[in-house]
């Protein structure tokens, strides 16, 4: 009995498993945990698909970043070594952008016009970038995950994978509640077995 119902509780907890690795490809992750130094981390995945029609200074392009229209902006960053494998030095440029709506977007960009080389055959970025959005704090949503579209408003091409605003909340609880569920589980197996034995 103890083991099938073991067995039993496992189940769902594979399938949200499975299903969050359905997913595309996150190449990008940003910790929001600190608003003035919020963390961009590459994650080596590899790029969705192909590009090499943009330029670093074009970037690429954080789709429904922020939940509601931001003013436009643009700030430079020089805590940074996240860059495209095709590029010679990091990005360090952010503007607010308005592909998929008003002000709902995030453009990194960098100087130049180096092709950025995003390939479904390599690591789509490497390295990482802090980069102060306390302004912007109140439009972010831990657990948020997008499309980032190589490019920006101007020139743009496909779609190069998925962000994920971190830390994702839902995940976190689930899997808790998942291990809570197991640990109450197992140990009504063994009560069980105990008063079968005695």
């Amino acid at each position: 009995m103890q083991m099938s119902f073991a067995r039993f509780l496992l189940v769902p907890v594979l399938a949200v498993c499975a299903i969050a690795s359905a997913r595309a490809a996150v190449i990008l992750t940003i910790d929001v945990t600190d608003p003035e130094k919020v963390l961009f981390t590459a994650t080596g995945a590899h790029a969705q698909n192909n590009d090499v029609e943009t330029s670093v200074g074009q970037g690429f392009t954080l789709l429904g970043f922020f939940n509601q229209e931001v003013d436009y902006d643009y700030t430079s960053f020089d805590r940074s070594n996240l860059k495209s494998p095709g590029a010679s030095f990091a990005y360090g440029d952010l503007f607010v952008a308005s592909i998929s709506g008003d002000g709902r977007d995030l453009n990194i960009a960098g100087s130049g016009f180096v092709s950025q080389d995003f390939s479904a055959t390599e690591a789509a970025f490497t390295g990482s970038a802090r980069i102060d959005l306390s302004a912007w704090m109140s439009t972010l949503t831990p657990g948020t995950t997008g499309d980032i579209l190589a490019g920006d408003a101007f020139y743009n091409t496909v779609v190069i994978g998925q962000y994920q605003i971190i830390p994702e909340p839902g995940t976190i609880s689930l899997l808790i509640g998942a291990g809570l569920l197991l640990a109450v589980g197992l140990r009504m197996g063994r009560v069980q077995v105990k008063k079968s034995e005695g």
